[in-house]
C-alpha cells in the first residue's frame, strides 16, 4: 500500500511536469492571424536615389519606384522568435539559437542577460538580438511556410522576407518628404523634451571645440537600454522604432539600418549605412523586422 502511494505520487509529478512543459511550449506559439494584424500597408511611391548612396552630399533627384508592400509594425520579439525555435527539430533549433554571449560586448555586468534575456517572460516583447542575417532569413522562410499551410487561397503567392534597403528607408520615412529620421524635424526630442527613440546619449560637453564629430564618442558616454518593440511614437505608417532601439537587417547582408540604443544619433539617420562585420554574426543591439509581399 505504501509503495502504491509512492508510485501514485511519482506518476502525479510526471503528469504535472509533462503538463507544465506542454504549457510552456504552447505559450511560445504565436497566432499567425494575430501576427498578420501587426503588418501595416506601405503604399506605392518613390524614393530619391541618393538615399542609397554613401555620399551624403549627393542630392541627385532621380527616383526609385517602390511597389506597395506590408511591413510589421514592430521588430521581431523574443517570444516570436521562440515560437520559431519551438517549431523546429532539436538539431536545427540549436543552429538557430541566438548567440547570447553578444551581451558581454556591452559591458561586464551583462551576465544575467546572457542567461535570461531570450527566455525570461519579462523580455517577451523586447527585440530578439544576437542573430545572424542567415537566421533572420530562416525565420522569414518559416513564417512563409506557415502562411502557405494555414492561409486561404487569397493569401497564396505571398512571402515573408527582409525588406530591401530602399523599402526600409521608404517605410521609415512614414510619408514625409526628405526626412532625416523617422519623424519630422532635426531634433532627437519632442516639444515636451522627451526622446524620440532609444540611442546612446552623447554629452557634448565632454568633447572639445575642435572635435565636432559625435560618431566616435568614447565609452564614457551614457548608454541607454533598448525598449519594448512598441515603445515611443509610431511614424506616419504606424511603424515603431524604425530609428533606434536595435539596428535592423535588410535583404542586403553587408549593412544594417536605423541605429540602436548603443549608437550615437548619426546612425539613426535614414541615409546612413552601418556596416556589418564580415562574419555576419549577431550583436546585442541588432535585430530585424519582417516584410510581406508578392513572391
Amino acid at each position: 500500500m505504501k509503495y502504491l502511494k509512492i508510485l501514485s505520487g511519482l506518476l502525479l509529478i510526471v503528469v504535472l511536469l509533462s503538463f507544465s512543459m506542454k504549457k510552456s511550449a504552447s505559450s511560445d506559439q504565436i497566432s499567425l492571424r494575430v501576427y498578420l494584424k501587426s503588418f501595416k500597408k506601405i503604399p506605392s511611391g518613390s524614393l530619391p536615389e541618393y538615399y542609397l548612396n554613401d555620399d551624403l552630399s549627393d542630392k541627385d533627384e532621380k527616383k526609385i519606384n517602390i511597389d506597395p508592400f506590408y511591413l510589421c509594425d514592430h521588430e521581431v520579439t523574443n517570444k516570436e522568435y521562440r515560437s520559431f525555435l519551438s517549431d523546429l527539430n532539436p538539431e536545427l533549433a540549436m543552429k538557430m539559437l541566438p548567440d547570447s554571449t553578444v551581451w558581454r560586448s556591452i559591458n561586464t555586468n551583462m551576465e544575467p542577460f546572457v542567461k535570461y534575456y531570450l527566455r525570461n517572460p519579462a523580455y517577451d516583447n523586447y527585440p530578439v538580438v544576437g542573430i545572424s542575417h542567415e537566421q533572420a532569413k530562416a525565420y522569414c522562410v518559416w513564417l512563409t511556410n506557415r502562411l502557405e499551410l494555414k492561409s486561404r487561397k487569397k493569401m497564396k503567392g505571398l512571402k515573408f522576407c527582409l525588406p530591401t534597403e530602399a523599402q526600409w528607408i521608404y517605410a521609415a520615412s512614414g510619408g514625409l518628404q526628405h526626412p532625416i529620421y523617422a519623424w519630422k524635424g532635426i531634433y532627437m526630442r519632442n516639444k515636451r523634451g522627451n526622446f524620440m527613440a532609444s540611442f546612446k546619449v552623447v554629452d557634448l560637453r565632454k568633447h572639445s571645440d575642435q572635435d565636432s564629430s559625435i560618431t566616435n564618442a568614447d565609452q564614457r558616454e551614457q548608454i541607454t537600454f533598448m525598449a519594448t518593440t512598441s515603445s515611443y511614437f509610431p511614424n506616419g505608417y504606424g511603424l515603431y522604432n524604425m530609428c533606434g532601439n536595435v539596428s535592423e537587417y535588410v535583404s542586403q547582408p553587408e549593412f544594417i539600418k536605423g541605429g540602436s540604443y548603443n549608437t550615437v544619433p548619426y546612425y539613426l539617420c535614414l541615409r546612413v549605412r552601418q556596416k556589418t562585420p564580415e562574419s555576419n554574426s549577431g550583436a546585442a543591439d541588432r535585430g530585424f523586422r519582417v516584410a510581406l509581399m508578392r513572391d
